[in-house]
């Protein structure tokens, strides 16, 4: 991908996803299925986890709509674990199923490489890498990716802001 948008990325991603969604749905059932801690849990063991995987590292670079498919694969994940209708709103459906929004999962995983790359040797380059200040978008720049690099859609200021609003920054 040369514009490095992960499209391609997500794309592959979400067919693998739709084909582990699949042992969920055989797992569901009216009147013979599991239950929903067993759905949940096979869910994030076998399909999440896959998603989950280097999600820090290419997420905060992705646009909106590299994302919405993944988006869109754990909201029909949450209707087959929680047993709602198709018309449910997405966050009512995810709350029945104990999912986290992909955003907050992003938030979560930025944050959690953050804190342990930090915590590698100082002589490092990934821990000398997470200390750098990060740059502020140049406006006069047109290169979407340099953008995103530079700008909001950067895995050290998304973790960065996540630990302040935890307190622990």
């Amino acid at each position: 991908d040369e514009a490095f948008t992960f499209a391609p990325h997500t794309t592959e991603l979400r067919e693998k996803l739709q084909k582990r969604g699949g042992v969920v749905v055989a797992l569901t059932g009216t009147t013979w299925g599991c239950d929903r801690r067993t759905l949940r849990a096979v869910h994030l063991a076998y399909v999440q986890s896959k998603a989950d995987y280097g999600l820090a590292a290419y997420a905060p670079y992705c646009l909106d709509s590299a994302l919405s498919g993944l988006a869109t694969e754990q909201y029909r994940a949450a209707l087959r674990i929680s047993g709602c209708p198709y018309s449910t709103r997405t966050e009512v459906a995810m709350l029945e199923a104990d999912l986290r929004p992909l955003d907050q999962r992003i938030d979560y995983s930025a944050a959690v490489m953050y804190e342990r790359v930090l915590r590698l040797p100082e002589d490092n380059p990934a821990h000398r890498a997470a200390k750098q200040p990060v740059k502020e978008p140049d406006a006069s720049v047109n290169f979407k990716h340099a953008q995103r690099t530079a700008g909001e859609r950067n895995w050290r200021r998304r973790a960065r802001q996540v630990m302040q609003g935890a307190g622990l920054g």
